[in-house]
C-alpha cells in the first residue's frame, strides 16, 4: 500500500519503497549521467539535490534504519552518481568524494533525520502526539547521573523493533557531541550538525 509517497508492505521491511527508491535514483543518475560533460560541477551538484537528495531524505527515519542488505543496491547507487557529480572515475573510492563535494552518505543522511527529529522532539516543535517519542532517563529514576538528562534506549529484542524510532532515535540523539546537543537553535543545531558528520567522513 502507498501511504504519503511511501509504500508500506505487510511485514514492514520497506523493501518495495527501496525498490522504487532505487529505481528513481538510477533513473535520474542515467539522465544527469547523459549530460555531465557539459555542466559544471556547481551545476551537477543542484542537480543532485534536485534529483536525487530528495528520494534519499524522504521518510527516511522509518525505511532507512534497516538491515545493510536491503540498502546495499541503493548504497552502490549513491556511490554511482557521486562518481557522476564529481567527475571521477568508475572505480574511484568515495569516501574522499563525498567530503569533497559537502555532501552526506547515506548513513549519515539517516542519521541527520533521526537526529533532527529527536532535537524536535525534546524542545516540543512537534504536534502533541509526537513529542512523546521517547522519555528521558530522569523519567525513570531520581539519582543526578550524568546521563539523566538523555534520551532513554528502549530495550529491543527484535531487529524490527531495534530498527524502529523509538529505538534508533535515541542511539542517535545520544551518540552526538555535548556542544550539538546543548543547541538550543534548530538552524544552529542543523548546521553544527552536518559539519560533525562531514567530518566524520575526512
Amino acid at each position: 500500500m502507498k501511504f504519503l509517497g511511501v509504500y508500506v508492505d505487510q511485514h514492514l521491511t520497506w523493501s518495495p519503497h527501496i525498490d522504487q527508491i532505487a529505481n528513481k535514483v538510477a533513473k535520474n543518475s542515467g539522465i544527469i549521467k547523459r549530460i555531465s560533460h557539459l555542466l559544471s560541477p556547481k551545476v551537477l551538484i543542484t542537480l543532485y539535490y534536485s534529483m536525487i537528495y530528495p528520494y534519499l531524505s524522504y521518510c527516511n527515519v522509518v525505511w532507512a534504519s534497516n538491515y545493510c542488505s536491503r540498502l546495499s543496491r541503493l548504497i552502490i547507487l549513491h556511490k554511482r552518481i557521486i562518481r557522476i557529480v564529481s567527475l571521477s572515475k568508475y572505480r574511484d573510492h568515495t569516501q574522499p568524494l563525498f567530503h569533497k563535494l559537502g555532501l552526506l552518505n547515506l548513513n549519515q543522511i539517516t542519521t541527520l533525520q533521526l537526529s533532527i527529529l529527536m532535537f524536535k522532539s525534546i524542545n516540543k516543535l512537534l504536534p502533541p502526539d509526537f513529542i512523546k517519542l521517547t522519555s528521558l532517563n530522569s523519567e525513570y529514576h531520581q539519582y543526578n547521573t550524568r546521563y539523566c538528562s538523555l534520551p532513554r534506549s528502549e530495550f529491543a529484542r527484535t531487529n524490527y523493533r531495534k530498527f524502529t524510532i523509538k529505538c534508533c532515535g535515541p542511539s542517535a540523539w545520544n551518540n552526538l557531541p555535548l556542544n550539538i546537543r546543548n543547541c538550543t537553535s534548530y538552524f544552529l543545531f542543523k548546521k553544527n550538525l552536518r559539519l560533525w558528520l562531514l567530518s566524520l567522513s575526512s
